[in-house]
Parts: structure tokens; C-alpha cells; sequence
């Protein structure tokens, strides 16, 4: 969608066991929009800063709606690693197609 409006999707899968095994569960799909803001903020090439949102699907309890704030840093043109804070947290693999 450009250089700063970007969508994706992804799963979760929340474990949360206590004396029920498995009965908290939860399985979740969900879209999300993130604005990149590398290019608005002049940062160089290989970082990215970016805000986002997500709207998806979770199991037992239905909607889901999150927000989030990563920063992503690049080895080369299509692989970088990210850190993202906010409804749930994650690290990871970034790969652009």
C-alpha cells in the first residue's frame, strides 16, 4: 500500500492453564493496519518505527481489538527483526515480499 500504510494479518494462540487444563484457552485470527513512520521521520533505511491496530476474531470471547507500537530494525532489503509493545507484545522475523 505504499511507504507508509501497510495491512497483514496473523494467529494467536493464548495459553492459559490453571487447574482446568485448557478450558482458558483461546485461539484468535485477526487483520491489522500499521503506519510506518521511517520515511515521515527522515530515520535511516534500516529502521522503521511504526504504530498500528488490530481487528480480528477471538474464540470464547469474539471481537478482538488491539494497538500496538514496534520499531523494526533490517539486516538487508527483505529481512529484518522487530520488537512491538502494546496489547500483547511480540518478537520476531519481518519479512518483506
Amino acid at each position: 500500500m505504499g511507504n507508509i500504510v501497510s495491512l497483514g494479518a496473523g494467529a494467536n494462540f493464548f495459553f492459559n492453564h490453571n487447574n482446568d487444563k485448557y478450558a482458558n484457552d483461546d485461539f484468535g485470527v485477526f487483520g491489522r493496519v500499521n503506519f510506518h513512520l521511517q520515511e515521515p521521520l527522515g530515520m535511516p533505511e534500516k529502521w522503521d518505527i511504526y504504530p498500528g491496530i488490530d481487528l480480528g476474531l477471538l474464540g470464547k470471547s469474539g471481537t478482538y481489538f488491539g494497538a500496538h507500537v514496534g520499531v523494526r530494525y533490517f539486516f538487508n532489503k527483505n529481512v529484518g527483526i522487530y520488537g512491538e509493545f502494546g496489547n500483547n507484545g511480540s518478537l520476531g522475523v519481518s519479512f518483506n515480499l
